[in-house]
């Protein structure tokens, strides 16, 4: 649930500062603050920058993604993670 979600990551955010992370996830709202994405499509990796840079490219994966969901983004502002989704 989003409850749950969002206390695992203010818990990560704040316990794992200063360590780099790779996290796997399916929700969007789960990545979008991360410093950098990793968007992997069938094996391959297929885009990788700021959330701000991939959602700039409209015709890009991540930004379609966002688009799909209907995911309203407050201005993007980066935590100390890379992520793969």
């Amino acid at each position: 649930d989003k409850f749950t979600d969002q206390l695992i990551q203010r818990t990560i955010r704040t316990k794992f500062a200063h360590a780099t992370l790779l996290v796997v996830a399916h929700r969007l709202e789960t990545v979008i603050q991360s410093d950098r994405i990793m968007v992997i499509h069938q094996g391959e990796l297929v885009e990788f920058d700021t959330p701000s840079r991939l959602l700039e490219n409209p015709d890009g994966v991540f930004s379609s993604m966002v688009r799909q969901s209907g995911l309203a983004l407050a201005p993007v502002q980066a935590a100390p993670l890379i992520v793969t989704v």
